[in-house]
């Protein structure tokens, strides 16, 4: 956060801690029908922003959990964030809780300086449905109105791809920086995290294309990472990556040079999102589930504290 404090996604709710790991409060996000947060950020006003699911609030019968995006302005309420209650943005309009909008997934969402953020969209939005799938970062400013949307990358291999399993968005905190950090939950030309610099194409729309060339350099090598789904950056814009499918953390330079990547099964089971703050990398492991036979052993969930010794430019 940007007070700073931690926010965690749970189940059904959204917990507040300090940097020293104390809870300070917790959003019970049920009592408004919402339920299964997957993606947070926070704005420079101290808004949340998250994408979670929602029941149909026009109906008592159609309980299909719909995707959905909230805003949580936590100002207002003197940050006590167990008072605060979500306004919803997505869907935009009760009418549009329907078939169509079952198809639709928010799985991702970044805010900027300027306060504008972008949600990353799956799923149908045309107004014909046969006319199939039309990925997006749909672009919204400070005050909740839809700007436009950017319809495709430039992979740095095949040409141009759609955003299409974006799981986590990664913005700059520099000013007029519209740059972003993606990670992928499907296979993207082998390169599953990719940074994404913004530029504008000839008809003055926004557009993205891959900071660096593949295999120039270790950010770039094709399978390095195997399901990454949290990144962030250092006060020097080194790169963490957290990849539970690897059991580890990754460190880049702002170059794309590996640094002192970091984990493995005695380190982590599970690490799906981090964060820094002054010179401290806060992981969350997920932890795992036994299966069904309980060949191996449930492994709790929770957030672990690491105290670099230095920070080398």
């Amino acid at each position: 956060g940007k007070e700073p404090f931690i926010y965690v996604c749970d189940a059904n709710s959204i917990f507040m801690i300090n940097l020293a790991g104390q809870r300070l409060g917790v959003l019970d996000l049920s009592k408004y029908g919402i339920t299964k947060p997957i993606s947070i950020t926070q704005d420079n006003r101290f808004n949340l922003i998250i994408c979670a699911k929602c029941t149909n609030p026009t109906s008592s019968t159609d309980v299909y959990n719909y995707s959905a995006v909230f805003k949580i302005d936590l100002f207002s309420v003197n940050h006590i964030i167990a008072n605060a209650v979500p306004k919803r943005i997505l869907p935009a309009d009760d009418n549009e809780f329907t078939y169509k909008q079952r198809s639709i997934n928010y799985n991702a969402v970044a805010s900027f300086s300027d306060n504008s953020y972008y949600i990353a969209r799956t799923g149908p939005n045309n107004s014909d449905i046969s006319l199939g799938f039309d990925n997006a970062l749909m672009i919204y400013d400070k005050d909740d109105n839809h700007i436009t949307e950017v319809a495709n990358f430039s992979d740095p291999v095949s040409g141009t791809v759609t955003p299409n399993g974006i799981n986590s968005m990664l913005p700059f905190p520099k000013k007029n920086n519209l740059d972003l950090i993606v990670t992928f939950k499907t296979v993207f030309a082998n390169f599953k995290t990719v940074w994404f610099h913004y530029t504008v194409n000839s008809q003055g729309d926004p557009a993205y294309a891959s900071q660096f060339s593949p295999s120039s350099v270790k950010f770039m090598t094709p399978d390095r990472f195997k399901n990454p789904t949290g990144t962030c950056l250092s006060s020097y814009e080194d790169i963490f990556v957290a990849d539970g499918g690897k059991d580890s953390v990754f460190k880049f330079s702002k170059y794309g040079d590996e640094m002192q990547s970091f984990g493995g099964s005695t380190v982590f089971a599970r690490p799906v999102g981090v964060a820094f703050f002054d010179k401290t990398l806060y992981v969350l492991d997920a932890g795992t589930h036994p299966d069904s036979v309980g060949t191996f052993p449930k492994v709790p969930a929770k957030i672990k504290r690491f105290k670099l010794s230095t920070e080398i430019q």
